[in-house]
């Protein structure tokens, strides 16, 4: 278990963010003040590691909190982690940080964006080559998850949207997209297939 302290008074924490091997993504608990807020899975830089580009994680979701702890529970997980996070203000007080801010590569310049990175409509809750579309996964294991595969086609028939959301289902069976919930203890899953075309959709639940 690895876990640091930052000051919530200096707005931003700016974490060092790798795009290589997902084996080295790692789940990061947030806690503020000593109480559990949220986790999210990230493949942060540790110091001496390639690092893609800064992420800046906003503080100010976390209104009256005086100390923000991150905590890593993989046994897996390098003890210096934490170590190349930045704590300090807004992304245009750090240049050298973000160099690149509304000019990364592909970036959509008529469109409404944050300054780094992505929105969900471009790219959201996606996995793709053999990941489920959307999952959420229970704090508390004794309660049900969710996985939910998507799928879209024009000018469809009602029959056709039917088959393509029991298709949708079937994938979630057929390639174990429950694999993860089972191994994080959660015995209840609900299963969506969600079929669109148009205006309409087919939703099939297992």
């Amino acid at each position: 278990m690895v876990q640091k302290k930052f000051a919530a008074e200096l707005q931003y924490l700016h974490i060092p963010v790798h795009c290589g091997d997902p084996e080295t993504f790692y789940y990061v608990e947030v806690w503020a003040d000593g109480v559990w807020k949220n986790e999210f899975l990230i493949g942060i830089s540790a110091p001496g590691e390639q690092i893609d580009h800064y992420a800046a994680m906003d503080l100010g979701r976390y209104p009256g909190s005086k100390e923000i702890t991150l905590l890593c529970k993989d046994k897996n997980c390098p003890q210096n982690l934490f170590d190349g996070i930045i704590n300090g203000g807004k992304m245009k007080a750090h240049p050298d940080l973000y160099p690149d801010l509304y000019h990364e590569r592909s970036r959509q310049q008529i469109h409404f964006s944050p300054a780094r990175g992505w929105m969900n409509d471009p790219n959201g809750l996606f996995f793709k080559d053999g990941r489920y579309d959307i999952q959420l996964k229970p704090v508390d294991k004794n309660l049900p998850g969710i996985l939910i595969e998507l799928k879209a086609e024009k000018n469809c028939t009602e029959e056709q949207l039917k088959k393509m959301a029991e298709a949708a289902l079937g994938q979630i069976i057929e390639r174990k997209y429950d694999t993860e919930l089972k191994s994080a203890g959660v015995e209840i899953i609900y299963k969506y297939g969600v079929a669109f075309s148009g205006k309409k959709v087919e939703v099939v639940v297992e």
